[in-house]
């Protein structure tokens, strides 16, 4: 089997990278191959003297395997000389006419916006990860209440989660007012 270890396996770099970002210069390799693709997509069956019994089903729409190198270095501060590095590895349904490795680099960095954007603001604006409601459906409904706050807010046209909490904590009446409401 051709894989990703394999140095004659074919694929395609992009290398993207020299970004600063305070004290640390980031660095992204993306490699992207589609030798993979007819193994992955095949159903694997189960060994019956492994007590398994079956079949566990492949990636069907797989087109393309991509793998990614995320390398930090830290150029000044308290770790200045320090390097860190880690292998990611997604697959995608993108054949390579709809994206090659540029294009499946900025997909990638663009899942990131959600990450940023929803999950942690609710974790650490919201407090979400700290809330201790662990039981039935009060998770689950708190999180849809969070969700239905963050949607009023965004709708709004706030870009600071943070200071319009705040703010509609002094001012009530402005936070009714983004559902609606108006007291008298």
């Amino acid at each position: 089997m051709v894989s990703f270890v394999d140095p004659a396996t074919p694929r395609e770099r992009v290398v993207v990278g020299g970004e600063r970002h305070g004290d640390r210069e980031e660095r992204r390799t993306l490699e992207v191959s589609t030798e993979v693709v007819a193994y992955l997509a095949e159903p694997e069956r189960l060994d019956p003297q492994d007590g398994e019994v079956g079949t566990v089903a492949g990636w069907p729409s797989l087109a393309q395997v991509c793998r990614i190198l995320r390398e930090v270095e830290y150029v000044s501060g308290a770790q200045t000389g320090e390097t860190h590095a880690e292998w990611a590895y997604a697959l995608t349904s993108l054949p390579p006419e709809q994206a090659d490795p540029s294009r499946l680099e900025r997909l990638w960095r663009g899942h990131w916006q959600i990450e940023n954007g929803l999950h942690y603001v609710r974790d650490v604006t919201l407090g979400e990860d700290a809330c201790q409601v662990r039981s039935g459906h009060a998770p689950a409904n708190l999180t849809a209440c969070r969700n239905a706050a963050l949607n009023l807010l965004r709708r709004a046209g706030v870009t600071n989660v943070a200071a319009a909490l705040r703010r509609h904590a002094m001012y009530p009446r402005e936070a009714l007012a983004l559902l609606g409401l108006f007291l008298a």
